[in-house]
């Protein structure tokens, strides 16, 4: 929302606006994948620090 503010008002230009969207799209989505991994919990297997 702020994104879109900035950029009615002359703030960010089209290009910077589209650019940071994206941005903003990939965090949301790094933090989705973060958030589920942490919900999941401590998983047994490959790359596993449990000896």
């Amino acid at each position: 929302m702020q994104l879109e503010i900035g950029r009615r008002l002359g703030f960010i230009d089209e290009r910077g606006y589209s650019e940071l969207i994206d941005r903003a799209g990939q965090v949301g989505r790094m933090l989705h994948g973060l958030i589920a991994s942490i919900e999941k919990g401590p998983q047994s297997g490959f790359g596993s620090c449990d000896r």
